[in-house]
């Protein structure tokens, strides 16, 4: 979003905005069918400042758009935090190619997974709760829905709204 002083610890999450606000014949003249937007930040956990914000109305699953948000910023970030849902070997492996030390807890499926999440630096991985802080405080202080109605002016309305947080 802009060049802010960042300590590269770093937190990922995903949250949703109404689009609600949109008349009832609107949306079904528009064949609009999604409601939400899925916003996915990065915050950097020690300043709370978002680094980065990527909207999107389609279903994709946190990994794939945390990836893509990863690639973005490799410059920013040394450490990346997110819960489970963001457990994925690709996610894994694009964080180690440009040397970013991932913080991502293990889906237990193994008793290799309940010892690797043991390991965990505990005071680092529970920062993360930073973007839960930072999606909630914007909710409360800018609304949980977006007035506009086309796509580009939502994207810009959110964007607007992140900027204003880091100020």
């Amino acid at each position: 979003l802009a060049d802010l002083p960042v300590s590269g610890v770093t937190g990922i999450d995903a949250s949703g905005f109404e689009r609600a606000h949109a008349s009832t014949h609107y949306t079904k003249r528009t064949n609009l069918t999604i409601q939400q937007l899925k916003t996915t930040l990065l915050v950097d956990t020690a300043t709370n400042a978002i680094i980065d914000v990527h909207m999107t109305t389609t279903r994709k699953h946190d990994t794939q758009i945390a990836t893509q948000v990863v690639k973005r910023n490799t410059e920013s970030i040394a450490v990346l935090s997110g819960d489970k849902g963001y457990d994925d070997q690709k996610l894994r492996r694009t964080a180690n190619d440009h040397d970013i030390r991932p913080l991502i807890k293990y889906r237990e499926f193994t008793s290799l997974h309940k010892a690797w999440n043991g390991r965990l630096d505990r005071s680092r991985y529970h920062r993360r709760n930073m973007n839960e802080t930072v999606n909630t405080a914007i909710k409360q202080k800018f609304c949980a829905f977006v007035r506009s109605r086309l796509w580009w002016k939502q994207f810009r309305e959110l964007v607007i709204k992140c900027i204003v947080h880091n100020l």
